[in-house]
Parts: structure tokens; C-alpha cells; sequence
């Protein structure tokens, strides 16, 4: 979409920048021991920072609904968009997020979560991650950083 000659970006052509044209794990993918409730995409961050300037105007998104699906509450929205959640949560919160999520009682239909947190890509089946690297990465790459001095 175009205004004044100025290119304006949707959630959904933001979040498309990190997938692309992957769909991630539909319910029929699923071959676990629980039905999959919903198709999840996750993509991970491999080296930039929650913090980058790339991330400014989402890095928020999905932080509203952590508490309630914490608490299994229901959510009313078919697709849940969650940006470095980790920012907002214990380790172990992390750890059991996912088996909260697949509780959700809601009418959620697709979730996206972009994170760099082992602990929430660890949880998520085969399928569903895609790895992420921008092409400024390089400065974050593990070498590039004076420890000391």
C-alpha cells in the first residue's frame, strides 16, 4: 500500500519479512500424541537482539496476552501474533508456555511467535521453526565482541 509516495507496511507484510512463504505446521501435520489445535509458525531469531531497530514497532506485540494464556483464559482472536515473549516471562513460564497455548480454549487458528529463546523453541514441534538471519547479523556472531579490554 502506498501513501504519498511512501511504501506503509502492514502487520502482516512486517511479519511476512520473517517468514516468507512459510506456513508452518498445520493440524493435519501434527503427528504427536494431541490433536494440534491450531497451525503454529515460529520464526528464530538467530543473532539480532530484541533490542535492533528492526524490531521497534513489534517488539511488543503479543505481550498483552501472556497472563491470560498463562492462565488457560480464552482468547478471542483467530490469529495471535508474539514477539520475543521471553522478554515478559520466567524460565519457567517458558517452559511450560507452549503446553499452555495448546490448552487455549479460544478461537485462535494461527499463532506466530518470533523468539531467539531456546527454552520456547525447544517446546515446539518438528515443522514449525524457521531460522532466521538478517544480513547485519554478522556483527553479533559470537568473536565479534570484545569481552574484556
Amino acid at each position: 500500500m502506498e501513501l504519498n509516495n511512501q511504501k506503509l507496511q502492514t502487520l502482516d507484510s512486517i511479519i511476512n519479512n520473517f517468514f516468507g512463504d512459510f506456513q508452518g505446521i498445520t493440524p493435519k501435520d501434527f503427528t504427536g500424541d494431541a490433536d494440534w489445535p491450531f497451525i503454529l509458525r515460529c520464526s528464530v531469531i538467530k543473532a539480532s537482539p530484541p533490542r535492533h531497530e528492526r524490531f521497534e514497532y513489534i517488539r511488543e506485540l503479543g505481550s498483552a496476552h501472556i497472563q491470560d494464556i498463562l492462565d488457560e483464559k480464552e482468547i478471542h482472536m483467530k490469529d495471535l501474533v508474539l514477539i520475543f515473549l521471553e522478554r515478559w516471562m520466567s524460565v519457567h513460564e517458558q517452559q511450560a508456555f507452549t503446553n499452555h497455548l495448546f490448552k487455549n480454549p479460544g478461537k485462535i487458528e494461527r499463532v506466530t511467535v518470533v523468539t531467539s529463546s531456546p527454552l520456547i523453541v525447544g517446546r515446539c514441534p518438528n515443522g514449525t521453526l524457521l531460522s532466521t538471519e538478517f544480513p547485519d547479523d554478522e556483527k553479533y556472531n559470537e568473536g565479534n565482541y570484545k569481552v574484556f579490554g
